[in-house]
């Protein structure tokens, strides 16, 4: 299929028939076309006036378009491709440079238009024309292209008809994708996704894809290490925020190899690592119902973890809890939210209290951003007082584990004859290879886990 898009004279997006916000939006759109780059110019655009323009671009770019998964190969294999609303039309690269403009000012547009709301600052930044491109702005080149599991990361959001092709919509633009093996659609989506986690974990000899895993209804009743890449989950309003977002990336196990065998019918996965600790104090998980915007339930989650915290470690480093309770540094995107460690913190005590109206819309955002990174996720202490950010499934008893390469820790349920894999977790001091550095020893002793 990706041969047709490459072979064709261009590309026709439809985004569909316009409407009150889509012209709004239109209007943003061809100001910005006049602006030719221009910085300065570009900046201008960006006051309070225009706050419904944004509204409408933002709209625009979370039409059904761009989140079709196969929409993805034809935009990164078009030679050329031109976008059709309605009446109204640009040029793919002008959409694109549109949005490339505005990541570069993206300061002004959270002071100006968007103070109290990262995920629609982190949207309009990451949606639209950007949410499409599996690398760069270059033509696609078949040497260059990104291994199936990078594209899976990628465009997890994406929505398909039928959930084999939120796998096999990538198959045509994966570097790896002749290792597949054939694309089957009388598989079943259960035994889809067993083989793609196999395939990614052989490719890359690499278990980071296990953690994936985003705690989610299960419908399929997949082995617990292995993720369901369909968009249908327990989260409809924020998706869990995983690790491999974090810079600089971590590598818990640091550059060993798993080695990885699946027994039963790949329904059981056989892996080396070790118990680093066990948890034995979990804070209440905070649960993002709505808007990230209602600062209340994240200032309750903050304070409850912090007593937590305060109550079961032994030397109260507000840096240790400072990293922890985000899951390390926050994700680039969102760096203009990040503050010196120790004033982010006194401002959160400081909201949850109430603090002066002229400091709220300065300071909620960064709640707001704090909450997307704790959203489906508790605050743990170990027993040798380690301080973690785990998935809201985690409980007390649970094992932290190193798995031989796997650049997370993981929690592990012992359930007597196998073991279950709860989701990756951020455990201050362990995230950079410390433990490996003890293994193994009397300390850790390798183990072989049997995950199902």
């Amino acid at each position: 299929m990706h041969l047709i898009y490459q072979e064709a004279a261009e590309v026709a997006v439809w985004l569909g028939d316009e409407d009150k916000e889509s012209l709004l939006a239109w209007e943003l759109i061809e100001d910005f076309e006049r602006c030719q780059g221009d910085v300065n110019a570009t900046r201008d655009l960006i006051n309070i006036s225009r706050e419904r323009q944004f509204a409408g671009l933002l709209s625009l770019f979370r039409r059904d378009y761009f989140w079709r998964i196969w929409v993805v190969q034809e935009i990164t294999c078009a030679q050329k491709a031109r976008v059709h609303c309605g009446s109204k039309t640009i040029s793919w690269s002008n959409l694109h440079r549109i949005g490339n403009d505005m990541e570069r000012l993206r300061e002004t547009l959270r002071d100006t238009i968007y103070r109290n709301k990262p995920a629609a600052l982190f949207s309009l930044m990451t949606g639209g024309p950007k949410s499409l491109k599996v690398a760069s702005d270059e033509t696609f080149v078949e040497e260059k292209a990104p291994p199936l599991f990078d594209l899976l990361q990628l465009h997890m959001s994406k929505l398909s008809t039928d959930p084999h092709d939120k796998v096999y919509g990538l198959m045509g633009i994966a570097s790896d994708g002749s290792s597949f093996g054939p694309i089957d659609y009388a598989r079943s989506p259960r035994a889809t996704f067993v083989h793609t986690a196999c395939c990614i974990i052989r490719n890359t000899k690499k278990l980071n894809a296990i953690c994936l895993r985003q705690d989610d209804d299960n419908i399929y009743n997949l082995p617990s290490w292995v993720p369901d890449w369909e968009r249908r989950n327990l989260h409809p309003s924020h998706r869990v925020v995983g690790l491999h977002i974090r810079r600089p990336p971590f590598a818990a196990a640091k550059d060993t190899h798993a080695d990885a065998k699946f027994k039963e019918d790949k329904e059981v996965l056989l892996t080396s690592g070790f118990v680093v600790d066990i948890i034995t104090t979990a804070a209440k998980p905070l649960y993002l119902d709505g808007p990230e915007s209602e600062t209340t339930p994240t200032l309750i989650a903050f304070h409850n973890w912090f007593t937590v915290y305060t109550n079961n470690v032994r030397e109260k480093d507000l840096d240790v809890f400072a990293r922890t309770f985000c899951g390390g540094a926050w994700y680039p995107q969102y760096s203009e939210f990040e503050k010196d460690l120790s004033q982010r913190l006194v401002f959160f005590f400081a909201e949850y209290h109430g603090i002066p109206q002229v400091l709220e819309a300065r300071e909620y955002a960064m709640v707001s951003s704090a909450a997307l990174r704790m959203h489906a996720k508790r605050f743990i202490v170990t027993r040798t007082k380690l301080a973690g950010l785990a998935p809201q499934e985690a409980q007390e008893g649970d094992k932290i584990v190193v798995l031989l390469g796997c650049d997370f820790p993981v929690v592990m349920r012992d359930m007597g004859s196998y073991w279950k894999l709860i989701g990756e977790v951020y455990v201050d001091g362990i995230m950079y290879g410390e433990a490996m550095e003890s293994f193994p020893s009397s300390i850790y002793e390798k183990c072989t886990f049997s995950i199902r």
